[in-house]
């Protein structure tokens, strides 16, 4: 069984869940996402989820992307 991460970045929690969780999927919070081209914290968290996934089966999605101001910077963030 398999377990989804929906609203990532609601809270600040520590990544270890990652590798001691059978996550197959991690979305986040659409408010993470938003201005992200504005927004250096979030683009801070956004970089170290996706290397917390390293060497795993895990995706990190994001979602609720409102502008194509937004799309090169995440582009950048999540290769």
């Amino acid at each position: 069984m398999f377990v989804n991460v929906n609203l990532a970045g609601m809270t600040l929690v520590s990544t270890s869940y990652i590798s001691l969780v059978p996550i197959s999927v991690i979305k986040l919070r659409p408010g993470l996402v938003r201005d992200i081209n504005r927004r250096q914290e979030n683009q801070l968290f956004m970089q170290s989820l996706p290397k917390a996934c390293i060497g795993t089966r895990k995706r990190v999605f994001a979602t609720g992307v409102r502008s194509e101001c937004e799309c090169p910077t995440l582009l950048w963030i999540m290769p």
